[in-house]
Parts: structure tokens; C-alpha cells; sequence
């Protein structure tokens, strides 16, 4: 009894660490497939107003509501698990963000390494668009979220070619 009383915290603290680890990897492949399929609507020629939340204002020549998903409608299909998103068509992400949100911003360019913000209607031409979510994630099990208090943030992009 001497020996599991004090090998049960241990093993207990491990146990709990690989779930939460497990859980972090599965937000993180969730995530990327969220990116990619942001990415995917947002290249599509059908809509050149749908940046993040598909505004048709104005900017659009006042064009009637188009059809098919937003951007960020798209990355919440896709990544359903995750229960808090923000998106905003400025494309800037906040300093620091509240636990368990993901933020989306998304920017274009000639390239995904000059790529910056996106004007709406989105310019023509051969042009890259990159989708960036930020997550702030936080541990499940309360022993493994005392060694981090203020979670951890995952990251991932997405880029792709306008088709338009």
C-alpha cells in the first residue's frame, strides 16, 4: 500500500499528461483541416467578396447575398470540437486571447510570404490567400492546467492560389 500511495500520483499525473497531450494533437490536426478548408473557400472564384465573413456591402458593387459558406463558416464546420471562434474582416489577430478560442485571420498577396491584408473585393489575378487560426488552448484535467495556468497557443496556416 506504502508503494501505490506513493506511485499513484506519479502515475496519475503521466495518465492525465497523455490526455491532455493526445487532446492537444487532435485540436491541432483539427485546426490544420480547418485552415485548409478556409483556404479553400476563400480561393474560390464564386464569391470575391467572401474574405473571412462574406460582407457584400458597398465594397461589392451592393451584389445580392452570394451563395455558399464564409470563410470562417467553413473553419467552423470543419472544426466543430472547437466551441469559441472570432472573426473579424480587419484580418489582425489579438495579443493575447481568452482560453479556448480560436481566432482567424485571413490575408493575400503576390505571394503567402508578403501577404497581407485583404480588400473586399478581393483584388483579380493570380493571387495567394492565407488562412491563419490561432488557438489558445487549455489542459482538460485540472493537475496537468496547474503546470500551465495560462495554456498554450497552436498555430497553424493554410495558403492557396485565387482561382480568379
Amino acid at each position: 500500500m506504502v508503494e501505490t500511495a506513493l506511485m499513484a500520483p506519479l502515475l496519475l499525473l503521466l495518465l492525465f499528461g497523455i490526455v491532455d497531450f493526445g487532446r492537444a494533437i487532435f485540436y491541432a490536426n483539427a485546426l490544420t483541416n480547418s485552415a485548409r478548408e478556409g483556404t479553400r473557400v476563400a480561393v474560390l472564384a464564386s464569391n470575391p467578396c467572401n474574405t473571412e465573413l462574406g460582407s457584400n456591402g458597398a465594397a461589392c458593387g451592393g451584389q445580392p447575398t452570394l451563395i455558399g459558406p464564409t470563410v470562417c463558416q467553413a473553419i467552423q464546420n470543419e472544426s466543430q470540437l472547437v466551441g469559441n471562434w472570432s472573426c473579424s474582416d480587419s484580418g489582425t489577430l489579438p495579443a493575447a486571447g481568452a482560453a479556448d478560442t480560436g481566432y482567424v485571420q485571413v490575408v493575400g498577396g503576390t505571394d503567402c510570404a508578403t501577404a497581407a491584408s485583404v480588400a473586399t473585393p478581393r483584388a483579380s489575378g493570380n493571387r495567394a490567400v492565407k488562412v491563419t487560426i490561432h488557438y489558445y488552448y487549455r489542459p482538460l484535467t485540472p493537475i496537468v492546467s496547474s503546470f500551465f495556468p495560462t495554456g498554450f497557443h497552436l498555430t497553424t496556416t493554410a495558403c492557396g492560389r485565387a482561382e480568379y
